[in-house]
Formats: structure tokens, sequence, C-alpha cells
């Protein structure tokens, strides 16, 4: 990613072994050792960091995660390749720092910046500060509207990422208590895509948390309908099932089809992960904790290192019905 080498990797495959076999003060040691033969690399010593937390050296721990963030400088590559592997761990207040530290530090001329920036917009989305999220994929288009060599991959993202703009001031707006500006900007986000699973998936508990649970049902009725016309259309298909049941767990809404659609996508393809996720989520949802540890503990032995499927497990085992989804650590 980024044109980046990533020199340190067997080093981070061998501390995160450690950390996995009960290991945090070795797998710190393994770690710090591989960021010293590469010290522009700051992967390796934020997880040295986290690994003496996680043994309890709180002082030198915490000494190390500030210091990962400093030691790539104002390099804009290596920055956006610390990020992305930020945003796969989950890791909210690293995200956050980070993200800061490119939009202030960073050189913005270069075209591989507008990959970075994606990385950003995706970041301050997932620790939910759309507001900066909104100014990074700005940031990023600006790159494509003033490089004529630089262009889109995807074809799609030539209509994704300026609606991604708009999802995102959506979201700011619902955020910032603009309740009925949200709601406007949210049906023109529907209008052009109806079946956002994202979008309604995060707008509709935030309505409901501020008990505006007729604008909630209005959102999650909409894209309901769409994917009952796309499975009408498409009897045989797991995908819109799949879709209907990630709608009902995530939305805490017609929670007995939303069980009958994940079991009918699961059944159609039992190897799909994201099918056993949204099973899992709506057995939960529906207070069936068990069921939902069943399907998870399967889940994460077939994916050890998977960092959500760990907080899923803690989620399902003591957490609340009505528990946001755990998209970060914090």
């Amino acid at each position: 990613m980024y044109g980046t080498p990533d020199p340190a990797r067997v080093w981070i495959e061998w501390g995160a072994l450690l950390s996995d076999a009960g290991r945090p003060r070795d797998a710190a040691e393994v770690l710090e050792a591989g960021w010293k033969l590469f010290p522009d690399q700051p992967l390796p010593l934020y997880l040295s960091g986290r690994a003496l937390l996680a043994a309890g050296d709180t002082k030198e721990g915490e000494h190390r995660v500030g210091l990962s963030h400093w030691v790539s400088l104002g390099n804009e590559k290596v920055r956006g390749r610390f990020l992305d592997e930020l945003v796969r761990r989950g890791e909210a207040a690293a995200i956050r720092r980070e993200v800061a530290l490119i939009l202030k530090a960073c050189w913005s001329r270069d075209h591989f910046f507008g990959n970075v920036m994606n990385q950003c917009a995706r970041g301050a989305a997932l620790v939910g500060d759309f507001a900066v999220a909104e100014t990074c994929g700005q940031r990023s288009l600006l790159v494509v509207m003033r490089n004529p060599g630089v262009y889109f991959v995807d074809p799609a993202s030539y209509l994704n990422v300026p609606h991604d703009l708009l999802v995102f001031h959506t979201r700011a707006l619902l955020s910032a208590g603009k309740v009925g500006e949200a709601m406007a900007a949210a049906r023109a986000v529907l209008t052009v895509t109806p079946g956002h699973l994202d979008f309604v998936t995060g707008m509709v508990p935030e309505l409901d948390r501020r008990g505006k649970k007729k604008d909630a049902d209005e959102l999650f009725d909409r894209a309901w309908a769409a994917y009952r016309t796309l499975l009408a259309d498409y009897p045989d298909s797991p995908s819109a099932r799949h879709a209907l049941a990630v709608l009902a767990g995530h939305c805490r809404r017609n929670l007995d089809d939303g069980l009958k659609y994940a079991k009918a996508a699961v059944a159609a393809d039992p190897l799909a992960p994201a099918y056993r996720e949204a099973l899992a989520e709506v057995h939960f949802r529906r207070g069936e904790r068990d069921d939902a540890l069943k399907v998870m503990r399967a889940l994460a032995d077939e994916s050890p290192r998977s960092a959500l499927y760990r907080r899923q497990l803690a989620r399902y085992r003591t957490a609340g019905f009505d528990s946001p989804w755990p998209y970060t650590a914090e």
C-alpha cells in the first residue's frame, strides 16, 4: 500500500504469535527489536507499547505508544500504512491521533496523498468523527480533480467517493444534533443508494438514542423495502437475505424476519464469515446469548487473530443486548 515496503513484518508476526500465546512482555521485546532494526516504521514500536500495557507496564507502554506517532515524521506514505494498520485493528485513540497528525504534518502535493486522505476519512468515520471524515474526503477528491494524470482505478469511485462526502456530512449533522437537516440529507443519500447498509445501520441507532424513533423507522423502512424488492427480483440471492439480516440486527428491528434471513443466507453459503457474523448479531439482539456465542466462537477459532471477533466474544458474554457493535477497541 502507498508504494511502501514493509520490512518489519516478520517481527510484527512474531510478536503477534507471542501475544496470542499469553506472553506480552516477550512480544514487546521482539517488537522493540524489530523497530530498532527499522526505526522509521511506527507499527512495531506501537505494538510493543500495547504489549507492555497488556503486561502491566503502564509507564513504558504509554511512552512507546506516544512515540510511535512521531517516528515517521512527515512521511505520508509511512503514516498512511500505519493508519491502515490501526484501522484494521480498530485502535480508536491511535486512529484519532494519527489522523490529526497527517492533516497537520504531511505534504499534500504528491498524487498518492489522495489514498492517504481516503484512509484518513475511513479512520475518522470509524471513530465517529464525521466532520473530519468529510474534510479528508474532500481533500482526497481534490487530488484527483487538480492532477490530470491521477484517476480512480475503479470507475464506481466516481460515484461512490463524492457520495461518501454526503454520507459523512449527514452523519456530522446528526452528531451535532441537527436532526432535521440530517434527515433531509439522509433522504438525499437514500435516493441515490437506497440500500446503503453502513449508512442506515449507523443512522438508525443514533436516531433511536436521541429519541427520534419516527425518523429512525423511516430510514430503516426505506432500506428494508429496497432489499425486499431486490429479493423479490432475485429470490435465490443470499446477499439480499444477508443485507436484511444486517439491517435487522444492527437496527434492532424485525428480528424474527432477520433471523429467518440470516439462517437462509448461511445455509446458502455456510463458509461466508459475514453471513455468520450477521447471524450471531441477530441471535444476540434477540436475547439468545448462547446461540450468538456458539456462532462467534466458531468464527474466532477460524480467525484467531481477528480483533473484532475477540471484542464480539467479550460483548456477547456479558454486554447488554442493546449494546453497540464494537467497531473499535474503545
